[in-house]
């Protein structure tokens, strides 16, 4: 809630900072006015030293709170949560089953943590939820109706899937939610696939058409579409949520499915999986390989905000600072899907790390300013 007004000499350094945060957003929306809009990650060249940026006079704490996403425990936003959205010490929240009752309790829930955000002038929240339709559809009662394969094989697909991702945006935004974790873009490549009725068809053509439709639909109603899951897990067997996964093929092979991302990923955001791609990035997860952003993504020339799948997956469960690292690597959102405990300790590992230098000033800044930019265009 609101703080009661004290001295002025108390309100000084609040006053600047909400200066600099309205900087920052002023300033992103020069940069980019289209949804999933961002700075180049790639590198400039530089003759001589730019002035600071408003991004760069944000405290720390805000930089790094725009960076967790965090799980929320209940149909409520909990006192702790509410905390530390007010403090800025979170940056979106993401919704499951268990957190929702019907689509109006979801709106009650929503507004309480957006006014919780407002409450210290922070940034508005991502509030996602994966809606992919068939049987991962946290919202049981709104649509899509039909499963990814569905929309895909059928004879009218792109018509089809944009009208479906319309519907689900607005539904999805009546209830509060801003971001669908959906669409799937992995290019099913083997019989025994885990995602089975998840991907939109067999082919990177296929796949192309109907899910960038999907997405364009979202888009179209200002709920932010995410591609996933990239560099693709349409050869794996298995769930990364639930094991350790290596896909060991041919980069070339890899790349083929790269289709739909330099189709449509500047629509939205981009997922990036915890499978083990060794041809690729050695032993090392693709959420954690650094060429994975700054190689393969941006072969794709997406410039957008990334997040990662789920970082409390059974595939990450023995990296050692795993949030560091993953940031380091280049992640703008970090996704904690099983606690919000677990949020709270990357929080703090991620700040103790700004403060020490581990992680860069430039990068933190560059980072908040892509997912401002992504904010500006959701629906309100």
């Amino acid at each position: 809630m609101p703080r009661v007004p004290g001295h002025r000499r108390a309100l000084a350094p609040r006053l600047a900072a909400l200066a600099a945060v309205a900087g920052a957003t002023a300033g992103v929306l020069q940069l980019s006015g289209a949804l999933g809009g961002s700075v180049e990650r790639r590198a400039r060249p530089t003759a001589a030293p730019a002035p600071a940026t408003a991004a760069q006079r944000v405290p720390l704490s805000r930089l790094v709170g725009q960076r967790i996403m965090s799980r929320m425990a209940g149909t409520m936003p909990g006192p702790a949560l509410r905390r530390r959205v007010r403090t800025g010490q979170v940056g979106g929240v993401i919704l499951f089953a268990d957190n929702i009752q019907s689509p109006e309790q979801v709106a009650l829930a929503t507004a309480a943590l957006q006014r919780s955000a407002r409450a210290e002038r922070n940034p508005r929240l991502l509030i996602a939820v994966d809606q992919e339709g068939g049987r991962v559809k946290r919202f049981p009662t709104l649509p899509p109706d039909q499963a990814p394969a569905e929309l895909g094989q059928a004879p009218d697909a792109v018509a089809r899937s944009r009208r479906e991702g319309a519907r689900t945006s607005q539904a999805l935004k009546r209830a509060g939610v801003n971001v669908d974790l959906a669409p799937v873009v992995d290019v099913r490549r083997r019989a025994d696939s885990f995602l089975g009725q998840r991907a939109f068809g067999t082919t990177p053509s296929a796949v192309r058409d109907a899910a960038c439709a999907f997405a364009r639909g979202l888009k179209a109603h200002g709920v932010a579409p995410t591609l996933k899951h990239f560099p693709g897990l349409g050869a794996a067997a298995a769930n990364t949520d639930l094991a350790h996964v290596s896909i060991d093929a041919p980069p070339a092979d890899i790349r083929r499915d790269y289709v739909p991302y330099r189709a449509c990923a500047q629509v939205g955001l981009v997922m990036m999986n915890s499978a083990v791609y060794p041809r690729m990035f050695g032993s090392t997860p693709a959420v954690l390989a650094r060429k994975a952003y700054t190689h393969e993504l941006a072969s794709t020339g997406f410039t957008g905000v990334t997040i990662t799948d789920d970082l409390q997956a059974v595939a990450l469960a023995q990296v050692r600072s795993l949030a560091v690292k993953v940031a380091r690597a280049g992640a703008d959102v970090l996704l904690y899907a099983g606690s919000e405990a677990a949020s709270d300790t990357a929080y703090h590992s991620l700040l103790r790390a700004a403060r020490s230098g581990t992680l860069e000033h430039a990068p933190l800044a560059a980072s908040y300013q892509r997912v401002l930019a992504l904010k500006s265009g959701l629906a309100r």
